[in-house]
């Protein structure tokens, strides 16, 4: 506090410098990972297990045959791309100016990324470079692609623990995004962006992601409502909803075709594809690389356009809350339900249970229907052989038209069977142990069954 006190600048800047240096947390180095009751501790090992867990989080997300709104959205995903396949429009090109501008949006640092260049490297190209740049972006944009090489990521992981010996899912994975791309990807947004804005896709209630309609902002806005309604002795009730790891988990077909449904224009849409398909990446433990694998879920990490398309992508939830008080914070959401003034506050605090019910319900369900939060059958499968699950589970089958079952199923040691929606197939039909909900439904996305 002196440092700041004494300092001649009163900008907040200053403040938030030295701040940061007290409450940023610094991730712990880790030699060892737990894989079940087994600690390993060799390097070798190490990034094998780290690979066969990021792997898995980024397989296609398994399709419920009996759904719908899946069904329909892969119908149509397969429409929009044979559209998509015979398209021969361009986008804006750029031009050197942008590119500048660009280039100075882009924070000074000096670590490098996947390609070894730093934004400090950028930040000082000669001018015969940008406008090589400007041609080579332009031939892009014409084309509606990208090098294919920019759409590698290296993961680098970091561990989430202060002490102890951490699992896999105990790790955080930081993606390194070649620098290039960033830049082709910040003019790729200022076409979005203006489309999106001038469209009025983005409701007036998010913050986050977006220029001139910051967070803190809209943390006031909510204290104000809320002193408002205490001066007018009106409970108010705050719901919250977050998602689980958001961007990590957005379904590829549903954004395309949630995209479509909005009207964006068709040259933006490919770019986007192009963009999203057909990416890679490698896990990085210490000096030893992994090999590639697909990415077939997800927003890339690092990237100033998985913001952007993930709010664009959600926009719509706003209307599940009816007439009242919306906050939307980045990639989370705030109601406030306040009640009707009574003599009594029993019937209030009921209107407010009753309404918060049916807001909630309404915004879940079109989160499940934005997000594919469901986890691979195969990736719960190799949890459960690495005792990541509840030892109860015994098993987990997938889908199989062939045999009669519609649905992903998880069976149980006590001879029952749950399916993914929710009900049971066979055996006695029981409330899930605290454990096995965590597992489930917190973690993997399956619907919970009626409590008995």
């Amino acid at each position: 506090m002196e440092e700041i006190q004494s300092s001649k600048n009163k900008g907040e800047a200053v403040c938030w410098s030295h701040l940061g240096k007290i409450y940023k947390q610094e991730s712990l180095p880790f030699s060892k990972l737990k894989v079940g009751d087994v600690v390993i501790t060799d390097k070798k090992d190490i990034s094998n297990e780290l690979y066969e867990h990021y792997m898995e989080q980024f397989q296609p997300p398994s399709l419920d045959l009996t759904n719908i709104n899946d069904m329909e959205i892969m119908k149509e995903f397969k429409e929009i791309l044979k559209g998509l396949s015979t398209s021969t429009d361009e986008v804006e090109v750029t031009n050197t100016s942008e590119i500048k501008n660009a280039i100075r949006s882009i924070r000074p640092k000096k670590s490098a990324e996947f390609d070894n260049i730093s934004n400090f490297i950028i930040k000082r190209l000669p001018p015969g470079y940008i406008q090589g740049l400007g041609n080579c972006f332009n031939l892009w944009l014409e084309e509606c692609r990208m090098p294919n090489e920019w759409k590698l990521a290296k993961i680098i992981t970091l561990n989430k623990l202060k002490g102890g010996v951490s699992k896999c899912d105990q790790t955080c994975p930081i993606s390194l995004l070649a620098t290039h791309s960033k830049l082709y990807e910040k003019i790729l947004l200022t076409r979005i962006r203006s489309w999106a804005e001038s469209n009025h896709i983005i409701p007036k209630e998010q913050s986050g992601f977006r220029p001139n309609c910051l967070i803190p902002t809209r943390v006031l806005s909510i204290y104000q409502e809320v002193l408002n309604n205490m001066a007018a002795n009106s409970p108010t009730l705050s719901i919250y909803f977050d998602y689980q790891k958001a961007c990590d988990k957005v379904w590829h077909a549903a954004l395309i075709v949630k995209f479509s449904r909005v009207n964006i224009p068709f040259t933006l849409l490919k770019t986007i594809w192009f963009w999203l398909s057909m990416r890679e990446a490698v896990v990085v433990y210490e000096e030893l690389s992994t090999r590639k694998f697909t990415i077939s879920i997800g927003l890339p990490q690092g990237s100033c356009l998985s913001s952007y398309l993930f709010i664009v992508f959600h926009s719509d939830i706003v209307k599940q809350t009816g007439a009242f008080s919306t906050h939307i914070f980045s990639d989370d959401l705030n109601v406030l339900i306040s009640a009707p003034l009574e003599k009594k506050l029993e019937p209030m605090l009921q209107f407010l249970e009753l309404e918060g019910t049916k807001v909630s319900y309404s915004a879940e369900k079109q989160k499940l229907y934005n997000l594919t939060m469901s986890s691979t059958v195969n990736q719960m499968d190799q949890e459960r052989k690495r005792s990541q699950a509840p030892a109860t589970v015994k098993r987990v089958d997938g889908a199989s038209t062939n045999i009669g079952d519609s649905q992903d199923h998880v069976h149980f040691t006590d001879g029952s069977a749950l399916k993914r929606d929710g009900t049971w197939k066979h055996g006695p039909e029981r409330n899930l142990s605290r454990e096995e909900r965590k597992w489930l439904i917190d973690k993997h996305g399956w619907t919970s069954p009626a409590k008995k």
